[in-house]
C-alpha cells in the first residue's frame, strides 16, 4: 500500500533528476550534438543488435537487426520513415501522424 501523498511518478522524477546530476546537469547534456546507444535486445531465443543515434536538433536513426532482418527508423524533426519487415513492411513508408507526433515528443529532450 502507498503512503498518503506518495505518487509512483515523483519516484521517476526524482531518479531521472538523480541520472540527469550524475551526468553533469541538463545544460551539460543539452550541448552534446550527438548520442549514440548500442544495445542487445532479445525476443526470447532470438537477440540481435538495437541501435539508436540521436543529433541535436531532432534527428534520431534507429536500427534494429533480428534474424537477417532490419528495421529502421528514421525522423528529422519535420518528416519521418520506418520499415517494418516484422510486419510484412519491406520498404520504407512514411510514419503515421501518431508516430511522427510520438518521435517529436520524445526526442525533444
Amino acid at each position: 500500500m502507498l503512503a498518503a501523498g506518495h505518487h509512483p511518478r515523483s519516484d521517476g522524477r526524482r531518479n531521472l533528476a538523480k541520472i540527469i546530476a550524475a551526468r553533469g546537469g541538463r545544460d551539460k547534456l543539452r550541448a552534446r550534438p550527438f548520442r549514440a546507444h548500442l544495445r542487445t535486445i532479445s525476443f526470447g531465443e532470438v537477440s540481435g543488435p538495437f541501435v539508436v543515434e540521436l543529433k541535436r536538433p531532432l534527428k534520431m536513426h534507429m536500427q534494429l537487426t533480428v534474424q537477417n532482418q532490419t528495421m529502421v527508423r528514421v525522423y528529422d524533426g519535420q518528416s519521418g520513415w520506418a520499415n517494418n519487415p516484422f510486419a510484412g513492411k519491406l520498404n520504407p513508408e512514411p510514419m503515421s501522424e501518431d508516430e511522427f507526433e510520438k518521435y517529436h515528443r520524445r526526442i525533444r529532450l
